[in-house]
């Protein structure tokens, strides 16, 4: 009777078992550095956020140039405003 554990020694179940391993690991990292990539690109949209008030863009403005929400683009001009105060 062929068992589990004898098909775990197999050829084929180890290359299997790396394999997908592999793929595993490979869509993990993909997924971090999406993400990674999102975070930074918010962050330096909310970055720029002063410098495009300092031109006179109002933070509807700012909001649609760098498709931000209105609310993280006026909570920023608040926090950047209490920090300068």
């Amino acid at each position: 009777m062929f068992k589990r554990s004898d098909l775990r020694k197999t050829t084929f179940y180890q290359e299997v078992k790396e394999e997908i391993q592999e793929e595993l690991e490979q869509k993990v990292k993909r997924r971090v550095e999406k993400r990674f990539r999102q975070e930074f690109q918010q962050k330096a949209k909310i970055e720029s956020i002063p410098r495009l008030l300092a031109f006179g863009l109002t933070p509807e403005q700012i909001a649609y140039a760098l498709d931000l929400d209105v609310k993280v683009v006026k909570m920023t001009v608040l926090n950047n405003y209490m920090v300068i105060s």
